[in-house]
């Protein structure tokens, strides 16, 4: 039977997506229950792969710290590009995800139930219940609805914002972080220093709220790269930096 645990701990997974196409991948949105922010650098997810030890378990880069109630997207496809390789697809018709804190004790579980189409995700309703179920539409990096209140900074967003990837330089994963005012398509998208197209880390409509993509630029040369950020009509470009 399909069904996901309540977390031991004040972060767990809270939603799940597994019917990505490339542009628009799989993504697994992580949760705070706690009334005060965490900091997740070096938490790892992974699926059967990561827990036999056949592939890496996708870690968490530096930095990442989610505000109390608020939440964080991690992308958890193989397909980011074809030189990034090192991540997890999700089955559509149904995996089990694990969820690991920094000293890799295990505090969370999901048992993924396969999902009907592509507007719908495996969710906690409401945010961080031991109940899940299938919900329609996505609402990632959004409430799920219910008592849950969600950060007013992610609510309260009245402005197009791309933020300094962090951290920055780096090696090999950085946190891309943006805020959606309003209902938009968006695409956030990484280019080397000669303007080719490296990853399309989403593409997607969104809803208004603070959102954070992980990059993973393992299998990439040290070097300088752009994140374009496009959602309606606003557009900016800003540079990181691999170092290895």
């Amino acid at each position: 039977m399909h069904g996901c645990p309540i977390s031991n701990g004040a972060i767990m997974m809270n939603e799940v997506w597994s019917k990505g196409v490339a542009g628009n991948l799989d993504w697994i949105e992580i949760y705070n229950s706690a009334t005060s922010p965490i900091d997740v650098s070096g938490y790892r997810i992974y699926d059967s792969g990561g827990k036999g030890g056949t592939k890496p378990k996708k870690a968490m880069p530096a930095g990442t710290i989610i505000p109390a109630k608020g939440f964080y997207v991690v992308i958890t496809d193989t397909n980011t590009s074809s030189t990034i390789t090192d991540g997890f697809g999700l089955s559509s018709s149904g995996e089990t995800v694990w969820l690991d804190d920094l000293a890799g004790t295990l505090i969370d579980t999901c048992a993924l139930a396969a999902l009907g189409g592509t507007d719908t995700s495996w969710a906690r309703v409401p945010d961080g219940s031991a109940t899940w179920t299938k919900l329609s539409p996505l609402t990632r990096g959004a409430s799920n609805g219910g008592t849950t209140a969600v950060d007013d900074l992610v609510l309260l967003a009245t402005s197009y914002s791309l933020d300094q990837n962090y951290p920055n330089p780096f090696n090999p994963a950085t946190t891309i972080s943006y805020t959606v005012p309003a209902n938009s398509h968006v695409t956030l998208t990484v280019y080397s220093l000669l303007g080719a197209e490296i990853a399309t880390l989403v593409n997607e409509s969104q809803n208004p709220g603070r959102y954070g993509v992980q990059f993973d630029a393992a299998r990439l040369s040290s070097g300088v790269y752009f994140y374009r950020l496009q959602a309606g009509t606003y557009v900016e470009t800003k540079r990181m930096m691999l170092l290895k």
